[in-house]
């Protein structure tokens, strides 16, 4: 077993030691600023980048609509659980995303953005369930799976603005096994953090606990003032011969994306011991100083290899990961002045590649990295789009479902190429192509794994296409693929909901909803308003002014189309000083 903790090779290589409809009470925690950030300046290089993430539970099934943030920018995931962000203003030495969904502990990234790439991070998220109790005016000691605990001492416990609380108390914890490379999915940030002299140092976990409580009545709880709780974390076996005597206790702030160095912890039997004031997460680390490492992984031909794993361990066996973009490049911040063991996997988990690299007293740039015989089977698709004159597309796209993804890409002139991998021989998909012009599409072209797929001409004609919305301001048209629709029928409250967002170049960070007060075929004209950010086109609405003429022409049953279109002029806050456009459009959508 490995200890995690110190790198963060593109999404952050850290290491350890060895649509938001919420209905739920949500506990929120309100955390002072520590001390260590009153002189601590987060280092900035500002770059346009874009992330891709993967949020997943402890089963390793994607989650859907869970809230992410990236600065002001809001978006949910999909149904697989992705989410996009692109082209937006990131530092390249520090970028935090953050997931919040009801029934879990939120979650986060810091990971470090390459100019122009699609950087690619995965999150964890970890189920929040209070099921441990006890009275405000008693105190206990509180256990949690996997051998931690938390004594909370009598009279201790406050309501989160400061009133005070009496009554029962629900404790919803969950101990990180730092041996574990689960953990470096499910920690918030990265394993970086700010020490009590304000520098910024890496970190190597030798354990972390999520503690949140709440009163009977769902208030948000924490530790009163003056008072504190003692946590109790156990250090794993193959980790005591390594573990300090005492270590740093750190905790994580979302508002910094950082830990904060505020206690200590005594090594006592094999179990860190330390007394806390307040509750979110907190970390057992050891701190260390830290240079930005970059590479790039290519074939022997040149070609980027995407979604690889990398990994840097150090003498003491921590270790740390991070995965390659689209582009192929890792960059991250790893152990200053160290001798490292880099090892490169291909997306099946094999071994290609092991190299000692550093020490290194600077920044480095190690340059292409060529990796050959991986085990993975190549897939290449190409074809040609055309009409129903025979003459190739200029504006469209092919989707392509693969080995259980989905796939877009866009094509100019007609022409289109795209490669996959998969560690699956015997893969096979569907390719449909799309032409925007006429909102028709193709039949679906089969495709297999490991082989070069020549469809040829693909003729996207004489089949209309369905599950789109479309929208055209001052002439421009956009073309949403992916947007879906609810109708919801509930006491006093009739909606039809339109979600949309985009995916893959070019339409990441595009998020957008459309409320219509009505589930039945109707004219809804200067009733209707659009939210709607798209990043790529440089369109802003919001809600306050409704289209001037919006009908729904046809309205199914669930399973079923819903149809209609819309026209109006409406203010465009993506452009300063925000303007008036005209903006029409068009969808065609199956009820759900």
């Amino acid at each position: 077993m490995k200890n995690l903790g110190f790198l963060a090779l593109m999404m952050l290589l850290v290491f350890s030691a060895c649509r938001k409809d919420v209905d739920d009470v949500n506990t929120v925690i309100n955390q002072p600023t520590p001390p260590v950030f009153q002189n601590w300046i987060p280092a900035e290089s500002i770059v346009t980048s874009s992330v891709i993430g993967f949020v997943v539970d402890e089963n390793q099934q994607p989650v859907a609509d869970v809230e992410v943030r990236l600065g002001n920018f809001r978006t949910t995931t999909d149904e697989y659980g992705h989410f996009f962000y692109n082209n937006l203003a990131m530092n390249a030495l520090g970028t935090v995303v953050t997931v919040e969904k009801d029934g879990y502990f939120e979650g986060s990234r810091r990971f470090f953005p390459i100019a122009d790439a699609k950087n690619r991070v995965k999150i964890e998220l970890l189920p929040k369930v209070f099921s441990e109790s006890f009275e405000a005016n008693t105190g206990a000691t509180i256990d949690v799976d996997g051998g931690a605990s938390i004594v909370f001492a009598p009279n201790s416990i406050q309501l989160e603005d400061g009133g005070s609380y009496d009554g029962e108390v629900n404790v919803a914890a969950k101990w990180m096994d730092p041996s574990s490379e689960r953990t470096l999915d499910q920690m918030p940030g990265n394993l970086q953090g700010v020490n009590t002299q304000s520098e910024e140092v890496a970190l190597a976990t030798y354990g972390m606990i999520a503690v949140e409580l709440e009163g009977s009545n769902g208030e948000a709880l924490n530790i009163a003032e003056g008072a504190t709780a003692t946590l109790q974390m156990p250090v794993p076996a193959n980790m005591q011969a390594d573990a300090p005597n005492e270590i740093p206790l750190w905790a994580f702030y979302e508002s910094h994306g950082v830990w904060a160095q505020e206690s200590s912890a005594t090594l006592e039997n094999g179990v860190y011991v330390g007394e806390v004031s307040h509750f979110s997460f907190w970390n057992c680390d050891a701190p260390f100083p830290l240079i930005v490492l970059n590479f790039r992984l290519v074939d022997g031909d040149g070609f980027p290899l995407a979604n690889y794993k990398s990994s840097l361990e150090r003498s003491n066996s921590s270790i740390g990961y991070g995965w390659s973009n689209a582009s192929g490049e890792i960059s991250g911040k790893v152990p200053k002045n160290e001798e490292l063991i880099l090892t490169i996997f291909d997306e099946c988990g094999n071994t290609l590649y092991t190299q000692t690299v550093g020490p290194f007293s600077m920044d480095t740039n190690l340059g292409d990295i060529t990796i050959t015989g991986s085990n993975i089977n190549s897939t290449i698709i190409t074809g040609r789009v055309i009409d129903c004159n025979g003459d190739p597309i200029t504006d469209g796209l092919v989707t392509i479902d693969f080995d259980g993804r989905s796939t877009y890409e866009y094509i100019d002139g007609g022409n289109f190429e795209v490669r996959l991998t998969t560690c699956d021989a015997n893969a096979t998909g569907e390719v449909v192509a799309i032409n925007f012009a006429d909102f028709e599409q193709s039949t679906g072209q089969a495709v297999q794994a490991n082989i070069l797929n020549d469809l040829g001409d693909v003729q996207a004609c004489g089949q209309q296409l369905t599950e789109f919305l479309s929208l055209t301001v001052d002439g421009q048209t956009m073309l949403y693929p992916d947007a879906w629709l609810v109708a919801v029928d509930s006491v006093g409250a009739q909606y039809t909901y339109i979600n949309f967002r985009g995916f893959n170049s070019p339409v990441d960070s595009i998020w957008g909803n459309i409320e219509i007060p009505g589930i039945t075929v109707a004219d809804y004209s200067n009733m209707v308003n659009i939210n709607l950010s798209d990043f790529i086109n440089n369109w802003q609405f919001e809600e306050g002014n409704a289209f001037d003429s919006f009908e729904i022409t046809s309205f199914g049953a669930v399973g079923e189309d819903v149809v209609g279109e819309f026209s109006g002029t409406l203010t465009n806050y993506a452009i300063q000083p925000a303007a008036t456009v005209s903006v029409t459009g068009a969808f065609r959508l199956k009820r759900q």
